[in-house]
């Protein structure tokens, strides 16, 4: 004989059918929603210390080729928190291009320059500098870097030597913009770029 199921079971069916629904939503939802809350409170990126040079390496060959060096960080917050504004910073990324590298010596192209400051900044002039103190080339420039960046090439087409140091570098002057703090966290700043033979 077939008897009719009772409420209390029909409830009990329904009951375990909407737990299974509301499982499979919240096993598809919940990872989607951790995923949005973990994203959405991920703090700013913060500037790179202060480390005000970059020391690049450069093989021994006679081919032109690029050398990507490692990024320079100017850091005036990072000098002195308690007067300088944390966006007070510029990092510099740069990329030479080189020829005819030997021990003493390699044809110095250009030594391209991306400039990111944490507010907008002045780029100077800068300076090439051989292995034994000696400036080899002066070169003026005047340009505003905003957040959004900018990229500068600096074109030398020298053979320079890399003298008693054993490595040239590039001096880039730099100012940052004046919000309201003492002279200390404004003054003109200089990244050094070395770059020496492997």
């Amino acid at each position: 004989m077939i008897t009719a199921p009772s409420q209390a079971g029909v409830a009990a069916g329904s009951t375990n059918r909407g737990a299974r629904r509301l499982g499979r939503w919240a096993a598809v939802f919940v990872p989607v929603l951790g995923a949005i809350l973990v994203a959405t409170a991920q703090p700013a990126a913060a500037a790179s210390p202060h480390r005000p040079y970059s020391e690049g390496t450069a093989q021994r060959v006679a081919a032109v080729r690029t050398v990507l060096a490692p990024t320079a960080t100017f850091n005036n917050h990072d000098l002195n928190p308690q007067i300088c504004g944390s966006n007070n910073w510029i990092s510099e990324y740069p990329t030479w291009t080189v020829s005819n590298v030997t021990a003493n010596s390699a044809r110095v192209h250009s030594l391209k320059i991306t400039y990111r400051p944490g507010r907008t900044s002045h780029i100077g002039g800068g300076y090439l500098i051989n292995g034994n103190g000696t400036q080899v080339g002066s070169y003026f420039h005047s340009a505003e870097a905003t957040t959004a960046g900018y990229t500068k090439t600096w074109t030398f087409n020298k053979t320079v030597s890399f003298g008693s140091q054993d490595r040239l570098y590039f001096i880039s002057n730099y100012r940052p913009s004046n919000q309201g703090e003492p002279a200390l966290c404004t003054g003109e700043g200089g990244l050094y770029f070395y770059l020496r033979p492997i």
